[in-house]
């Protein structure tokens, strides 16, 4: 057995007394599954973790980062990797930076951790960037992680069951957005029988069923958002109305404002050597800047600025255009792909993503 040193020995008492458990106790409420098997016998790691988490918790975000920085050498496990990778991913989130958050997480992911939470985050920054297919993964890992995990003490404060159902409820709600109509009303039924009552749940409802074209459904929905969560009844009201009505963009083929499509490529022709310049020597900040706002001419009702990837090949640049699962915008960039000229087919291609 490895001798003890006398920070070790000085470390694990202070770990082990009454105030430093209550801290620690604190932080296993909140983060158990990543917590507990981290760093164990390293009682000098966890102290330094604990006071890390407390200025984190107390708001002291460069503090607690500065304090968690320091603990990077001591990872020896997947589980110490994993642990440390989130909270550093958990102080970016902390402080608005969702990309760093998103780098961390996706980091600890790979040391095989099964703690939902940092998987719920992504997909709830996926979701709201409208990443469906990024969320939809993220919901249904969360998802697993909650359903696998059978210590009971972890889930006190909310439910494993309402964490389960709430969850699912997002996830059909990606499924919605992804037009998997039969696969989101599965996913809320589940929701439904794990938690009976979820506020909120019955605005998602509501679209699943306008998209479905269920109107009588639908109306049953907005009557219980009434009571069961009125401050999103008249946003609810308003999306479902305009689904049903064939007017909403994501779920129905808006037309893109005319003679716009033609006004991009007479752009595009113009401005072609330019565009393969910037390429070509990396300025894609330079190519993304131009082209942005041009492509966005023709599709107004997608509120949000148009993304699209580059793949420079031999013969040809690939660019990708997302259409998020936007019924006007897959049709809208058919149109535009179909009304290319061939003099720009010379050096370029196009596909349609999600």
């Amino acid at each position: 057995m490895e001798k003890k040193s006398l920070a070790d020995k000085m470390a694990e008492k202070s770990f082990k007394s009454a105030k430093f458990q209550k801290s620690w106790q604190i932080h296993m409420n909140a983060f158990g599954p990543i917590l507990e098997p981290a760093f164990k016998e390293d009682y000098q790691a966890r102290v330094h973790l604990t006071a890390a988490l407390n200025e984190i918790s107390g708001g002291k975000l460069k503090q607690g980062f500065k304090k968690l920085g320091k603990l990077g050498d001591a990872c020896v496990t997947n589980e110490d990797k994993a642990a440390w990778l989130f909270f550093m991913g958990l102080c970016f989130k902390m402080a608005g930076e969702t990309g760093e958050m998103f780098r961390h997480y996706v980091m600890a992911e790979k040391f095989g951790h099964k703690f939902y939470l940092p998987y719920l985050e992504m997909a709830k920054a996926a979701h709201n960037e409208a990443v469906f297919d990024d969320a939809a993964e993220y919901y249904f890992k969360a998802m697993q992680c909650i359903d696998a995990d059978e210590n009971e003490k972890f889930f006190v404060a909310p439910s494993k069951n309402a964490l389960l159902a709430s969850a699912g409820t997002n996830f059909a709600s990606c499924l919605t957005m992804m037009h998997k109509y039969d696969a989101a009303e599965a996913e809320l039924a589940r929701a439904e029988e794990l938690l009976p009552t979820q506020p909120g749940r019955s605005a998602t409802k509501a679209i699943l069923y306008a998209a479905m074209g269920k109107k009588e459904e639908v109306a049953a929905c907005l009557e219980a958002l009434k009571t069961e969560a009125p401050v999103l009844l008249a946003q609810t009201q308003k999306m479902t109305d305009e689904i049903l009505m064939g007017k909403h963009a994501h779920f129905n083929a808006v037309e893109p404002t005319e003679g716009e499509i033609e006004n991009f490529w007479a752009w595009f022709c113009e401005n072609e050597e330019k565009l393969r310049a910037f390429i070509e020597s990396g300025e894609t900040d330079g190519f993304f800047e131009a082209i942005q706002p041009a492509l966005a001419k023709p599709f107004p009702f997608i509120n949000r600025t148009p993304e699209l990837c580059i793949e420079p090949g031999e013969e040809k640049i690939m660019l990708s255009l997302a259409d998020f699962y936007t019924v006007s915008l897959a049709e809208g960039y058919k149109k535009l792909i179909e009304a290319c000229p061939d003099a720009i087919k010379e050096h370029w291609s196009f596909e349609i993503v999600h």
